[in-house]
């Protein structure tokens, strides 16, 4: 049963008894409270760019990185020259690539990155018995997420080629950055035409398929919207909004982030619509209100297609928070009204 329509029955009663009787009925402060749907504010907007949600998943969208080393730097004892046999040496070389701005971790479920060697010298440095051996880490000494192992009793780096493997990423917690780790074993005794130390050996690690499972987001100072509510406030009559003198919105606010947040609360109605400002404290569970005046109530009271919305900011002190893709603060909305009675 409508709340309103009943309410309005209520006092058509009283309003209809009040007529038939000869002396005025004394005047009384009379509370409804009409319960209203509830609003929400999903958790993609609570991410940066480079997150979004995707089939219940977090995908990050993380650029490719890429590490390489002249020959001069990786073999000390290399020196130009045609027709030599090449020295053996063993050297690592390595970059990182930070996760999407604000995002400090995540818990990875799947992913994978498209390994491509391109070998610039004029030589295999791993034939005869070497090895280049490309490791993906969580940051500088964190857990390894993968690894391939080019060998050079089966594979080759032929000179001036780009060889391509695929690494597939093992789940686990990342941030804030990854590494690609490359080491290269060259045994030497390689025949060469001519060797110039300037040629690089370059690693690049291009991320695909990201998929994380939560993430820890700093949300400070982000900008959201309150996804808007039709408010259903056409059943009341026009002598029910005349008895109105004030009221309020009450908002009941379940937020799994626990941050604080205030901003503009929008009733829009037809041929206008009411601004309020609006705060809503830290915490999981928390309330606010926000009062309107008789004037500001019989604007929008008793109209049809009224609704209401809003676009607020996060404090700027929020920090950082751990999300899930399915989370949302959600925002049960009540009107709290004061009519007057009699007289």
């Amino acid at each position: 049963m409508n709340p309103i329509r009943t309410a309005v029955a209520v006092l058509g009663v009283v309003v209809v008894v009040a007529c038939d009787i000869p002396t005025s009925l004394p005047k009384v402060d009379q509370r409804w409270i009409l319960p209203a749907d509830t609003m929400s504010i999903a958790v993609d907007q609570m991410l940066p760019s480079g997150v979004t949600v995707s089939d219940g998943a977090f995908a990050l969208t993380v650029d490719p990185f890429t590490a390489g080393e002249a020959l001069g730097t990786l073999c000390d004892v290399c020196t130009n020259g045609p027709a030599i046999s090449v020295p053996p040496f063993d050297a690592t070389f390595t970059d990182t690539q930070p996760l999407p701005l604000d995002v400090q971790a995540v818990t990875l479920a799947s992913g994978s990155v498209q390994v491509a060697i391109h070998n610039g010298f004029s030589f295999d440095p791993i034939a005869g018995g070497g090895t280049l051996t490309i490791t993906l880490r969580d940051s500088v000494a964190g857990t390894v997420m993968g690894q391939v192992v080019l060998d050079g009793a089966t594979d080759a780096l032929p000179p001036d080629a780009t060889v391509q493997r695929t690494v597939a990423l093992s789940p686990g917690a990342v941030g804030p950055t990854l590494l690609v780790a490359s080491e290269v074993n060259s045994v030497g005794g390689q025949r060469a035409t001519f060797v110039n130390t300037a040629d690089s050996l370059v690693v690049t690690a291009t991320p695909s398929g990201l998929l994380a499972s939560s993430a820890t987001v700093d949300v400070s100072n982000r900008s959201v919207s309150i996804s808007p509510m039709s408010l259903d406030v056409g059943g009341l009559d026009q002598s029910i909004v005349d008895h109105v003198l004030e009221g309020s919105v009450v908002l009941d606010v379940a937020n799994p982030f626990g941050v604080a947040f205030g901003g503009t609360l929008v009733i829009d109605y037809p041929g206008g619509q009411v601004s309020k400002q609006v705060s809503v404290p830290g915490g999981v569970s928390t309330s606010t209100t926000v009062d309107y005046s008789q004037d500001e109530l019989r604007q929008f009271l008793g109209q049809d297609n009224v609704s209401v919305s809003g676009t607020v900011t996060i404090a700027p002190n929020a920090g950082a928070v751990t999300v899930t893709p399915t989370q949302q603060v959600d925002l049960q909305a009540k009107i709290d009204l004061t009519l007057e009675i009699g007289g």
